[in-house]
């Protein structure tokens, strides 16, 4: 969470907004920054509130993952254009219990309605089939 809040510094100044710890766990905690709009890269994560509970989300661009596979973006692009692929996307992340202690993370907190940036690209978040996440261009 730390490097999305260095990313979005000037964006949480403007806005002069208090930032609120909303949901705090053993294993993470989750901070709402009312009035902000976040901007976000391929892979990272927050926690979108689904169905009354945080859910882990992951974002997710084709370029970014063709960067971060070492592939070529541009064909990236273009396979997904032919493929009739969308271009950002948002996946829920997968949950695993563990026997060993692990570092407490934190997570931004979003909810539906919001507008986040996604690699240049503004997106309002909606509810999609089955407890997933739609990106709808803003």
């Amino acid at each position: 969470m730390n490097e999305i809040i260095e990313r979005n510094r000037r964006a949480i100044a403007a806005a002069a907004t208090d930032s609120a710890i909303v949901e705090d766990c053993k294993a993470w905690s989750v901070t709402r920054l009312a009035g902000v709009e976040m901007s976000f890269r391929h892979g990272d994560r927050v926690r979108v509130l689904i169905r009354g509970r945080w859910t882990e989300v992951q974002f997710g661009t084709g370029v970014g993952y063709a960067l971060a596979n070492d592939e070529d973006p541009i064909h990236a692009i273009e396979r997904a254009n032919e493929l009739g692929h969308k271009h950002h996307w948002a996946n829920l992340c997968s949950v695993a219990l563990t026997s060993h202690a692990q570092e407490k993370e934190s997570f931004i907190g979003l909810e539906f309605g919001e507008t986040v940036v996604l690699e240049g690209v503004r997106f309002t978040l909606r509810p999609a089939m089955n407890g997933n996440v739609g990106l709808d261009r803003a």
